[in-house]
């Protein structure tokens, strides 16, 4: 039997200078929680370390109300820099992380290098929306604006200590190695494979589909240890 391809797909939310990680009871644990309160007319932002390249593939804001956001990325220089990426105008859930995909947004795919950024958002209602329930503040800035599109580049910006709940999720390249035992086998005895999953990003997490081409033949989870496994017979 030969293994012909196999898939290793995990994210991570990278968090803002000053914030703690805590797993939240709202169904997305890992994600970083921010103490704040709402601000309309302002562009705000807050700094981020990507600790690895790769690429980003969502945004997400969590709000107590109903209300529209917008979210951008910009580069660092001192402060926002140049704008890398932004959402449209979305519209929050209350009670609720809300997540917006790059491709959603503009440019539709979006990679970055390690190194530091800021994670923006802009927010149109009295209502108070973003979360304040824990956390400790982080290095901020912000902008008296009308909301809208975010400036590109950012400019005029007043530093501030800033915490609120909003994260960016990435994917850092990795590598698969894939083993079997027994090896090698014969036709209807069982077999397990074990894939172990490396990346920049730190140990993977998440989950390894095993296929015969295009055919799926089971998935395993990812350990501490960046191993999963899958056993089959009808090989």
């Amino acid at each position: 039997y030969t293994r012909k391809d196999i898939q290793a797909t995990y994210g991570t939310a990278f968090p803002a200078s000053g914030s703690s990680w805590s797993s939240l009871g709202v169904g997305n644990a890992s994600c970083i929680y921010f103490v704040g309160v709402p601000v309309e007319g302002y562009a705000k932002a807050i700094k981020a370390t990507l600790p690895a390249a790769g690429g980003i593939t969502a945004m997400g804001f969590y709000s107590h109300a109903t209300g529209n956001y917008r979210l951008a990325i910009y580069s660092d220089s001192s402060g926002p820099a140049v704008k890398q990426w932004e959402s449209g105008d979305t519209a929050a859930a209350a009670s609720a992380w809300n997540t917006v995909n790059i491709s959603a947004g503009t440019p539709t795919t979006l990679s970055l290098s390690a190194g530091t950024y800021w994670l923006a958002w802009q927010w149109n209602s009295a209502n108070s929306g973003p979360s304040y329930a824990a956390g400790t503040s982080g290095n901020g800035n912000y902008l008296a604006r009308t909301y809208g599109s975010f400036p590109a580049p950012w400019s005029g910006g007043t530093s501030s200590s800033e915490a609120w709940s909003i994260y960016a999720i990435y994917t850092a390249p990795s590598s698969t190695a894939l083993g079997s035992s027994p090896n090698p086998s014969t036709a209807g005895q069982s077999v397990t494979f074990t894939a172990t999953v490396t990346g920049t990003g730190g140990t993977p997490t998440g989950t390894v589909t095993f296929k015969d081409g295009g055919t799926n033949l089971g998935t395993g989870t990812l350990n501490g240890s960046g191993v999963a496994t899958f056993s089959t017979t009808p090989l």
